[in-house]
């Protein structure tokens, strides 16, 4: 009992820990960012990662050994479309990872990184359309939770 209740907090803290990084991704975000804005990005989308990494380790976790089992969840449409959801966001964040890594060269040298207007663009984009889709995501997890959609 303790355990699948860790288990759904790390699940919890890790959702949690997604949302504040893209959040401070997107605040931080700039056409022309400093050194120590660009560090900071960095540092969230490691922490991004680092959160993606616990919510699906401990997700799967939950759905196959705690809480309702595999077949609640496999046959709850809000289920599939939370995991079509999880997919597309992560799926989004691969061109900003990408580009906050290149940033790299720069940043290592005590420079801030050269952003071109698409860039800053395609990257500020996609960051809101993952906040979307997460609280979509949420959205889901709330009905499949209540057994909606069985």
């Amino acid at each position: 009992m303790l355990t699948g209740t860790l288990v759904a907090f790390l699940h919890f803290a890790a959702a949690f820990g997604i949302a504040i990084a893209l959040a401070c991704e997107w605040s931080a975000l700039s056409e022309s960012p400093t050194y120590e804005v660009a560090r900071r990005i960095q540092w969230c989308d490691l922490w991004y990662g680092i959160s993606a990494v616990f919510l699906v380790i401990a997700g799967v976790l939950r759905v196959i050994y705690y809480d309702k089992g595999v077949d609640y969840y496999l046959s709850n449409p809000f289920f599939i479309a939370k995991m079509v959801l999880g997919a597309a966001i992560g799926t989004l964040s691969i061109y900003p990872t990408i580009r906050f890594t290149k940033w790299s060269k720069e940043t290592k040298r005590g420079l801030p990184p050269v952003v071109t207007r698409s860039q800053f663009l395609a990257i500020s984009r996609i960051v809101r359309i993952e906040l979307l889709l997460l609280l979509l995501m949420a959205f889901c997890a709330s009905l499949m939770a209540r057994g909606i959609g069985l």
